[in-house]
């Protein structure tokens, strides 16, 4: 019953669309709201983005379970969207795409398609890799009507849908799908491919298809990159994305991205900080001519921000990619031409024979006619030279291939000219990282480093280009992993005649036995480090304190944190927290003062992220501040109580709370919210009536989260006058406010079985408040209790009082139908409302 009435808040809240084009000069404005759910941002996106419109500037607002977005669009021309029918099929689209139907719920992005079979493919990029696959297809009389082909980081991801030449319809001979599967995986592993290929043949329901792109990439770790930072940022210059991310108060982390402007750029990374489970709660886009500016307020999933080095490094890693995998890198060809079978495998076999590298593809067919989009350049990731070009042109025939407008084809700036000197260093790095894997398989155990490996290395002939940068790149690129074969490789080139290790190559390795955890080779390297006198990124030191909390190596940690020469606020107040916390727990308690000198003296928040689990500790934390006279703020006093919250530790908070207003600090909203909630879950509902009243005499405004806790509370224990009297409380604040919480309210209502209660509140409000959801809801909950005269009494009312919301009423009750365990209660409250109330609608509902 519960999972019914949790299912039937989100049902009767559906998504509502505002299409403006008055309110701003030079842009259509939409407006959604919803309840909220995870991934619904990115279903609205993806509608916005596949209708092929222009997000100029975003506003993203989703905290307290409701969801309001504002977006700016134009069309692909620059105008505003006037066209009726398609501002018309732009609401019905999001209304239905963000909604809440079962074929929907499962997961987003999802398209059912039985017209073709969809296959997968993920594997290492290198020249003629999408010929190959396509003569493959074309020889098991494959058609390939639908691809989208993506490359990142010398790794190639491709979604192709085929159809059987003969049919023109899915494959759906299973020896048939296993041959293309046997034979495409051979195509995609190559001779020394470190990551395993993979081709997946799909079912006929199939995920979006640039959502799968992303995941498919994702999955195969693409944004691991090969170069080291240094190397990028000369190679790609200011065209290089910048994401930067910090943690701030109320337990959000920020994610400011700047980077050039192009189509599709916010699906990219909606769909990217979706699938690695984080919700946006705030947000803000603004583009420009050039550049695109972008700001979310995230946590993940389990509620928490980005709370160590390892998962911000991944998260910012992530994000490049999703930025730069549909960057328009390379010359735009397009062909338009009579669609054939073996079409695309002789378009491409041109492209290779001419040394042409194919760094993203797009193919489509309608109609017969196949509309083809190649994004080139030669082998070594230089603009192709027009020569080719024209001799291609020339093969193909002029007027089918077209050349379009890129960037590539201009002169370079001057400091692109560096890129041709660092270019040969990641060769070398390749090489090196790849055979000393491959040695080191035949070896037992593998990726042990044996002598052997030595030989190996001299047989490369590397040792002309050793330095420090080389070494950073071999490591972070390959053997970050692999601790034994980085320590090993470091050790070798420190040995080599003339070379020594800076602090480049220290932090590589320093990351990589961080990783593993080697804290012993840990310990001598950052000897090592203190008598070069190298100085060292933050990043790596929180690398290695983090790894040294993780294996319960405290006062080792206490030790490099004194160490670091940069700035200690630079490590992060979560990482400070975490180490002031564990050194409590372990009894260190000389060393957490000096911590906690060192934090407080520098402003770094105090947080409850390093007490997570251990209240206790956090405890001796607050008697440590009050010793030395210092004053908790309210965030700590909030992270404490609602770490006791969590644990159940009721009467401890009561006594934050008593202590905190006893010094002089004043709570805020989260600080009621939490008591609020929490005294509300456990049934103490006269103390969470207190503190309502208390939080309001402090002038502290009340919000929809403290009125839907509270009133759940209250219904819960039966204390329903006191229910109406705060509902109405929040009518005298907010009309708005009380129209969101007012369904979720008449839930709670039923569920105690209050209907004439419920009845009687929705009854008596004004047109402004109610609502055909709320309206709605009454009347489902009506019909699964089987009380059908109580609810036609009720629709007899809304027909004289408010009869232009019953037909909504009525379809609301009609699309229930589809995800309610119990239609047989709701048919027969609509056939009655049908005889009795609205014979208009017969055609409406004729049962299913």
């Amino acid at each position: 019953m519960d999972d019914e009435y949790a299912k039937l808040i989100r049902r009767v809240n559906q998504p509502r669309v505002v299409i403006d084009n008055s309110s701003c000069e030079d842009a259509t404005v939409i407006q959604v709201d919803s309840v909220n759910k995870h991934g619904i941002l990115l279903e609205v996106v993806q509608v916005l983005t596949d209708m092929n419109l222009v997000i100029r500037k975003a506003y993203i607002s989703s905290d307290g379970g409701w969801f309001m977005d504002v977006f700016n669009v134009v069309d692909n021309d620059g105008n505003k969207i006037r066209d009726k029918e398609v501002i018309d099929y732009i609401q019905r689209r999001i209304e239905t795409s963000a909604g809440f139907f079962p074929s929907r719920r499962g997961s987003v992005g999802v398209m059912p398609s039985e017209e073709h079979t969809s296959i997968e493919l993920a594997g290492t990029d290198r020249p003629g890799l999408l010929s190959e696959v396509c003569a493959v297809l074309a020889d098991l009389h494959c058609n390939v009507v639908n691809a989208e082909i993506w490359t990142h980081n010398a790794r190639a991801a491709a979604v192709v849908h085929v159809t059987d030449d003969l049919t023109g319809s899915a494959i759906s001979d299973p020896k048939r799908l296993s041959t293309i599967k046997e034979l495409l995986c051979n195509v995609l592993k190559g001779s020394d491919d470190l990551k395993t290929a993979k081709t997946v043949l799909s079912a006929p329901g199939f995920m979006h298809r640039e959502r799968r792109l992303h995941q498919i990439m994702f999955a195969d770790r693409d944004y691991e990159r090969v170069e080291r930072a240094g190397v990028r940022t000369a190679q790609d210059g200011s065209s290089r994305p910048q994401v930067t991310l910090l943690n701030i108060e109320k337990d959000y982390t920020v994610v400011t991205m700047r980077s050039k402007d192009r189509p599709k750029l916010l699906f990219d990374i909606v769909c990217t900080l979706t699938d690695m489970q984080y919700v946006v709660f705030h947000g803000m886009v603004n583009t420009g001519r050039m550049e695109a500016y972008q700001e979310f307020y995230i946590r993940h999933v389990d509620g928490l921000p980005i709370s160590s080095e390892a998962e911000r490094v991944r998260v910012i890693q992530c994000l490049e990619a999703a930025i730069e995998r549909r960057a328009s890198e390379g010359l735009e060809l397009e062909l338009f031409t009579d669609d054939r079978l073996g079409l695309l495998s002789d378009i491409t076999r041109i492209f290779r024979e001419n040394s042409l590298c194919i760094r993203r593809a797009l193919i489509s067919t309608k109609g017969g006619k196949a509309k083809d989009t190649f994004y080139v350049t030669d082998v070594t990731g230089n603009p192709v030279d027009p020569k080719i070009i024209d001799s291609i042109r020339r093969q193909i025939g002029h007027t089918l291939l077209q050349v379009k407008h890129d960037k590539s084809l201009a002169p370079k700036p001057p400091h692109q000219e560096t890129t041709m000197v660092m270019r040969p260093v990641t060769d070398i790095a390749t090489r090196i990282g790849r055979a000393l894997i491959s040695a080191s398989n035949h070896a037992i155990p593998t990726r042990i480093w044996t002598p052997s490996l030595e030989q190996t290395l001299h047989r490369l002939g590397c040792r002309d280009s050793l330095s420090p940068s080389l070494v950073a790149q071999v490591i972070d690129s390959f053997l970050s992993t692999h601790h034994s074969l980085a320590l090993g490789f470091f050790n070798w080139a420190s040995q080599q005649p003339g070379f020594s290790h800076d602090s480049v190559s220290y932090q590589s390795i320093l990351k990589s036995l961080s990783f593993s955890r080697q804290f012993n080779a840990l310990e001598i390297l950052l000897k090592q480090v203190k008598v070069q006198k190298l100085s060292l990124d933050s990043s790596v030191y929180r690398f290695i304190i983090s790894s040294l909390l993780k294996g319960k190596k405290t006062q080792n940690a206490f030790w490099v944190f004194y160490e670091v020469n940069s700035p200690r606020t630079e490590l992060g107040a979560d990482l400070c927290n975490s180490l002031l916390a564990a050194l409590v727990s372990d009894g260190y308690h000389g060393h957490a003062e000096k911590v906690f000198d060192e934090m407080f003296q520098k402003g770094v928040a105090f947080n409850s992220i390093g007490f997570a689990g251990r209240v206790r500790v956090a405890y001796e934390v607050l008697q440590e501040m009050r010793k030395k006279g210092l004053a908790p703020d309210v965030f700590f006093y909030n992270s404490l109580m609602e770490a006791c919250c969590r644990e159940d530790l009721v009467r401890p908070a009561k006594r934050l709370w008593d202590e905190m207003f006893a010094s002089g600090c004043r709570g805020n909203l989260n600080t009621y919210n939490i008591l609020i909630g929490k005294l509300s879950k456990i049934g103490e509902v006269d103390e969470a009536l207190r503190l309502f009243q208390h939080m309001r005499e402090k002038g502290v405004t009340p919000d929809a989260t403290t009125y839907t806790t509270l009133l759940q509370g209250l219904c819960q224990e039966s204390n329903f006058e006191s229910a109406i009297a705060i509902f109405n409380k929040s009518v005298e604040q907010d009309v708005m406010l009380a129209q969101s919480i007012l369904s979720t309210f008449v839930i709670h209502l039923c569920r105690k079985g209050q209907f004439l209660i419920a009845s009687k509140l929705l009854c008596g409000l004004t047109s402004d408040i109610t609502s055909s959801d709320a309206h709605a809801v009454l009347l489902k909950c009506l019909a699964d209790a089987k009380e059908i005269q109580f609810a036609i009494k009720h629709v007899d009312w809304v027909r004289e009082t408010l009869p232009l919301m019953l037909q909504a009423i009525y379809n609301k009750l009609v699309a229930s139908l589809s995800s309610t365990s119990r239609p047989d209660s709701i048919e027969q409250l609509l056939q009655a409302i049908q005889v009795k109330c609205l014979p208009d609608c017969t055609e409406a509902y004729t049962g299913y």
